[in-house]
């Protein structure tokens, strides 16, 4: 970020230092939600990072700071065998210090835009230093997707709106009854970042779902829930458990168990995303997801094999 929209962001800060509060937007009904997830994915259950989004949920914070991120570390899906040893570094949650979930008409009365930065500070105030970079480096991602070759990717700000997206690119006529979704509630909140002896033993890895079409939602940091959702097919989706190989080492669980992603083609990704001696398009990749992060799948094909 630029010096002078540091010091734009600062000055800012210090007018709406006795602002509105902004409370009466930022409202989702557990029970509509819910009400809402029931007809609309009927066939599949509510994964734990929309759960403790939802009112009811006191895993959550409420104070407005976010500290996640969307940068993923690959690795070869190789790795993944049952008695491989991993150094898995998955990133923390960007939501946890989100509020609730949003309706859909509150998410759409905020102008998702750089352009319209000011105006989304004044709706969102009171908003600290470190959030208002959040917000301003959330807007400029979502307006700036670069997708690569065969990818489809967009931001999505509330529950609706992320159900609709992925149904649209999931299956056929956007029938969201044909959804199954996934999270890892086992991942701490803080992620996990492993180095030296901090390893882990792949003690079991299972296929997710058995089809070659997933997308995967990316929480953003925001005042509230914002996520990146995108597709990159064809790709692997594996169910992993993770044991500590020694206990008393480093952080993080001493047994979790995972979700990963892995894509199949990687011809249309930057050198610098491939793990190391690995060009790109010679071998398919993975990556493991964050807590808030939501695996999207069709519970059947979307087209009928000919």
């Amino acid at each position: 970020m630029s010096p002078m929209l540091s010091a734009t962001i600062f000055s800012f800060l210090l007018v709406m230092a006795v602002g509105a509060s902004g409370e009466g937007a930022i409202v989702s009904d557990s029970a509509t939600a819910t009400a809402y997830w029931q007809t609309m994915l009927p066939n599949t259950p509510m994964p734990p990072a929309i759960l403790e989004l939802l009112p009811h949920n006191s895993a959550v914070g409420n104070d407005g700071e976010s500290h996640g991120d969307v940068t993923v570390a690959f690795f070869l899906e190789e790795a993944l065998t049952p008695g491989s040893t991993v150094t898995p570094n998955i990133p923390p949650m960007s939501t946890s210090g989100a509020l609730l979930l949003r309706r859909r008409d509150a998410a759409a009365s905020i102008p998702m835009s750089t352009e319209n930065f000011t105006d989304v500070m004044k709706m969102l105030a009171p908003v600290s230093r470190t959030m208002a970079n959040d917000i301003w480096s959330t807007l400029d991602i979502c307006e700036n997707l670069l997708p690569v070759k065969g990818e489809k990717k967009t931001c999505v700000t509330s529950l609706e709106s992320m159900v609709e997206y992925v149904a649209s690119i999931l299956t056929t006529g956007g029938d969201t009854r044909n959804l199954r979704s996934f999270s890892s509630p086992d991942v701490p909140m803080e992620g996990v970042v492993s180095s030296g002896r901090n390893k882990y033993k792949v003690s079991a890895s299972r296929r997710a779902t058995e089809l070659s079409e997933s997308a995967t939602c990316h929480g953003m940091r925001f005042p509230y829930p914002v996520f990146m959702c995108h597709a990159l097919n064809p790709t692997r989706v594996y169910t992993v458990t993770l044991e500590k190989k020694e206990v008393d080492v480093g952080g993080g669980p001493e047994r979790m168990e995972v979700l990963a992603v892995c894509h199949l083609d990687t011809s249309g990704f930057e050198p610098e995303e491939m793990p190391a001696h690995v060009k790109p398009g010679d071998a398919p990749v993975c990556h493991f997801i964050a807590r808030d992060g939501i695996i999207w799948a069709p519970a059947t094909p979307s087209v009928p094999a000919a």
